[in-house]
């Protein structure tokens, strides 16, 4: 059995009412993704 990563992100531009901004930046899923898949981790986005 493989051992599982889920990156679960957001494609939402403010968090619920609170004005506050939200979102993710490419690298910040891209690399670690890279560094589990390369440790033989099944990645799921």
């Amino acid at each position: 059995m493989t051992d599982k990563v889920l990156f679960a992100l957001t494609s939402h531009e403010t968090l619920g009412d609170t004005g506050r901004r939200t979102g993710f930046y490419i690298p910040e899923v891209a690399h670690p993704a890279a560094v589990f898949e390369a440790a033989g981790y099944e990645i799921s986005y």
